[in-house]
């Protein structure tokens, strides 16, 4: 970026009303806020333009080079009303402009946002609605970072250098929100034993040692968890657990159980993504 697009970028800024770094926004929340303009010579002809946005990238790397595939899902445009423009359409060096904007957070993508062949009305209902935001957290989001998903308010203004000539941007400005839309509770997992991802069954061999002999088995049986819920201003969840069974079947009669002394547990997250368009869903059955 040169030098003269670096200051003209100083002289237009988005303020959102109520704002801080990691408020989080959901699905009907308003979005509030002033264009501030304030450029340092004369803006003819000019024009302006609002938009919530929202856009997914995807970036793939190969031996050769890298290329990153952005997916533009959302592009709300704010009706800019002929009162917010000065007269004779001339933005005046030196005097401050005000322009409002208003928005919502939609429920959902309009049914546009899915027109290719899908397997199954589960997937058009799961391509529309909105993505939650994804790599710019304050804290690790467990997102790869070769993927992410930004809500944005984008400003910009256009202007005609000279009469005749078509419009060209004088400057911008952009202000990312993040987004966690409430999504609908997915039935359970239908989960098979072939499976490699999930399992709720697991047995083990105990011995004392390696060169022992065994002591017999230990069976884990799990149920599956309740969906945890986050909060809406993301601050918060609600608690869920996982209730686990232990069963030990000795290898003689004379062998007592173990006695557990440490349990743990961690969360492990799966992201799938592709830059072309998606017909079905990842199979969690069996992958």
């Amino acid at each position: 970026m040169d030098f003269a697009k670096r200051w003209r970028r100083c002289e237009l800024q988005i303020d959102i009303h109520h704002h801080y770094g990691s408020k989080v926004y959901d699905s009907g929340s308003p979005v509030i806020g002033d264009l501030i303009l304030c450029p340092t010579k004369d803006i003819r002809s000019a024009g302006v333009q609002i938009t919530l946005k929202g856009e997914s990238k995807v970036q793939l790397e190969n031996l050769t080079a890298g290329a990153t595939t952005t997916h533009h899902f959302l592009e709300l445009d704010m009706p800019i009303p002929e009162s917010s423009y000065p007269e004779a359409g001339t933005f005046l060096a030196g005097t401050t402009y005000i322009i409002p904007f208003h928005y919502v957070i939609p429920h959902e993508l309009p049914s546009i946002a899915c027109s290719h062949n899908v397997d199954s009305t589960v997937v058009k209902e799961h391509h529309q609605h909105l993505p939650p935001s994804m790599g710019n957290w304050e804290k690790d989001d467990m997102a790869p970072i070769f993927t992410r998903v930004v809500y944005s308010i984008k400003a910009t203004i256009f202007h005609k250098p000279y009469a005749g000539q078509p419009y060209s941007t004088y400057t911008d400005a952009c202000r990312i929100i993040n987004v966690i839309p409430p999504s609908p509770e997915q039935p359970p997992l239908s989960i098979y034993k072939s499976s490699k991802r999930y399992a709720l069954t697991k047995t083990k061999q105990i011995r004392k040692g390696l060169l022992s002999g065994s002591l017999g088995h230990v069976t884990a049986v799990a149920a599956q968890a309740q969906p945890l819920h986050l909060f809406p201003d993301g601050r918060g969840d609600a608690q869920s657990s996982v209730p686990i069974s232990l069963t030990f079947k000795p290898a003689a009669l004379d062998v007592i159980p173990p006695q557990v002394t440490k349990l743990s547990a961690k969360i492990r997250a799966y992201t799938w993504y592709q830059p072309s368009q998606a017909s079905g869903l990842p199979d969690l059955g069996v992958a």
